[in-house]
């Protein structure tokens, strides 16, 4: 798929939530919009609180899914484990994680948590890496999964409370209305989008990113962002 089909698809997304905005009307249509809001902060919270846990069990069985990645990120630089040099290790954990398909300021966070942990810690350089490896795929399901959760309760929820109110509003003011939030709810929409490409980059790469003109934006410039990305220090 081309950077150019990618985003027509896009626009075709954005252009359906509008319609059913105008359809919807206004009230369940900003109900949909706060919907993604509150989901997407109570998928945060989910993901902050188990995370860590998850990755922690399942590291002794899925270690390997870093491993190759993490030797390649390392080769010419000597054994992983005998480095010491900050600067050398955070350059082995960037090349690790882009290579697996992360990108954007998560890269970043990821690579200060990796520094952070190893302050003390007993545990080896490649081992900090991949267990930070798991927990990005720990985080980022349980974001997903979570966030999907929300989503679909809470929009049960407003649908039954809608039927069985059946508020009155003036017609025109509705539809209008309606429209104007689909567009900020497809807006949204494509906000989780980009955030979702941050972490699963190997499926469409940087280039491909680069290549398209909305994804990037929604990539680059995220109002979701803040409420789904994990940050090193409430995980240490």
């Amino acid at each position: 798929m081309t950077g150019f089909l990618l985003d027509l698809l896009l626009i075709a997304a954005l252009a359906f939530c509008v319609w059913q905005g105008l359809r919807k009307g206004l009230i369940l249509t900003v109900a949909g919009v706060l919907v993604i809001f509150i989901s997407a902060f109570l998928a945060g919270r989910v993901a902050d609180a188990y995370a860590q846990p998850v990755s922690e069990k399942l590291y002794p069985i899925m270690s390997w899914l870093a491993d190759d990645a993490i030797d390649e990120a390392s080769r010419g630089k000597g054994r992983v484990n005998e480095m010491t040099d900050r600067k050398e290790i955070a350059e082995v954990a960037q090349r690790t994680f882009e290579s697996l398909g992360i990108s954007g300021l998560e890269i970043d966070a990821m690579v200060d948590r990796v520094l952070a942990a190893l302050i003390g810690a007993e545990q080896t350089v490649h081992e900090t890496i991949g267990q930070t490896v798991l927990y990005m795929a720990a985080y980022a399901l349980l974001c997903l999964f979570a966030f999907i959760l929300f989503m679909v309760g809470f929009t049960l929820l407003i649908h039954f409370l809608a039927a069985v109110f059946k508020l009155p509003v003036l017609n025109l003011i509705d539809k209008v209305g309606g429209a104007a939030a689909g567009a900020f709810y497809g807006i949204l929409i494509l906000c989780a989008v980009g955030w979702a490409v941050r972490y699963l980059g190997i499926i469409a790469g940087p280039e491909l990113v680069e290549d398209t003109t909305i994804l990037k934006l929604f990539v680059n410039h995220n109002m979701l962002a803040g409420l789904l990305s994990f940050k090193p220090e409430s995980i240490l």
